[in-house]
């Protein structure tokens, strides 16, 4: 059984302000999508392997 991974990062407006947080869930094709919390903006990044070695750093 192969795990789900999750990560969480924050959905920012400008740079600046902090709309809400996004909890991203790894798609099969290696992608995450997830959507603000506050706003339901929907989020997506592209498989990326330092991306996935930040998240994998941060769970151990």
């Amino acid at each position: 059984m192969e795990e789900q991974l999750v990560a969480i990062t924050l959905h920012r407006i400008a740079g600046q302000k902090v709309c809400g947080v996004v909890t991203l869930t790894r798609q099969p094709d290696r992608s995450w999508s997830g959507k603000c919390g506050k706003c339901g903006e929907e989020f997506r990044v592209e498989p990326d392997a330092r991306f996935e070695g930040r998240v994998r750093a941060m769970r151990n």
